[in-house]
């Protein structure tokens, strides 16, 4: 638990103190699908919460009088402060003149070129420019880390951060609509139109909640590809889906959350033709389990009626290690 307890705090630090009036502050949290994976995409509504870890982006003027030309200086720095990212882009053009990673650097090239399409006014103004960017998880737990980067630069060129979002990855939406909410929510899509409503998702046995690091990170976007090339659904598993959801938010009986959890597993194997993660790996554990976003990797959520020693004890003793509790990861409904 330290390593979470250190995370959580660095969350609530600022990056960089300047107290300079032009700097501007953007934040965006991270994200979890609690129901409605794969079946999003074709319109099911989903389930989802902002967590307290996200991504924070400083962008501040700098001098310029030591370079012959304006740059925009891009760093990103991990949940440890270590830097992650580094690269220079030529102000006018954005050009990327170094970068210690070329691909991460070609992505910001992109991202920028496209928000300034959106925006005529997105760096119109010549001016150099120092952008600081921290997480405030691990990259490989699958928070957002890419939609948290969507959301704070949509949020500093002020355009529509799912337009940018569909442009540069693709997707249902949903993690752009967590990084900019502060609770729950309830989560449709239909095909570029999106809804998405507060969720009062509220658990009374929140205690008996607990979200599982499975070690293994899996890309949302190939596994959301070969949903869409391989899988078979019908219109009645996209309803069932929807009924689920409506059910897992709105039950305070964790005797039939299990059961609704259980039911989204089923439905979901059987149109994934995969076998749960329960099945796989824990069929001795006594309470539910259910994948969160894509299967194979990531969080699951696991629920108990044990102790939280309990729970602690027997995943790590199955070589799984993060364990964190719903009311330290999940922002509440309020």
């Amino acid at each position: 638990m330290k390593g979470i307890i250190g995370a959580l705090s660095y969350m609530v630090k600022p990056i960089v103190s300047t107290h300079q009036e032009a700097t501007q502050t953007f934040y965006a949290h991270g994200k979890l699908l609690i129901t409605g994976e794969y079946l999003v995409v074709a319109g099911a509504k989903a389930l989802a919460i902002p967590v307290r870890f996200g991504q924070q982006l400083q962008v501040i003027p700098v001098a310029s009088a030591s370079s012959p030309q304006l740059m925009l200086t891009w760093e990103q720095y991990d949940h440890c402060h270590a830097l992650l990212f580094s690269a220079q882009l030529l102000g006018n053009t954005l050009a990327v003149v170094a970068a210690n990673h070329n691909e991460k650097a070609k992505l910001l090239q992109k991202t920028l070129l496209v928000a300034k399409k959106l925006n005529k006014n997105f760096l119109a103004t010549p001016q150099a420019l120092y952008a600081r960017s921290g997480l405030g998880f691990n990259t490989h737990w699958g928070l957002g880390s890419s939609a948290t980067f969507i959301a704070n630069i949509a949020a500093w060129a002020q355009i529509d951060a799912f337009v940018l979002g569909r442009k540069i990855f693709g997707g249902s939406g949903y993690d752009i609509a967590c990084a900019q909410a502060s609770h729950p929510i309830f989560y449709q899509c239909n095909g570029p139109a999106v809804h998405y409503e507060k969720a009062m998702f509220y658990p009374s046995f929140q205690s008996q909640l607990f979200f599982v690091y499975l070690g293994k990170k899996v890309s949302s976007q190939q596994a959301l590809a070969a949903f869409q090339r391989d899988a078979h659904y019908s219109a009645r598993d996209v309803q069932v889906v929807t009924d689920l959801t409506n059910a897992i938010a709105s039950t305070q009986k964790l005797d039939d959350f299990n059961y609704l959890l259980k039911e989204h597993e089923r439905i979901l194997a059987k149109i994934l033709q995969q076998k749960s993660v329960k099945e796989i790996f824990f069929p001795d554990y006594p309470g539910a389990l259910k994948s969160l976003g894509a299967w194979g990797g990531d969080f699951m959520l696991a629920t108990t009626t044990d102790s939280a020693h309990a729970v602690y004890t027997y995943f790590k003793r199955k070589g799984f290690h993060t364990i964190i509790p719903y009311q330290a990861m999940a922002l509440p409904s309020f």
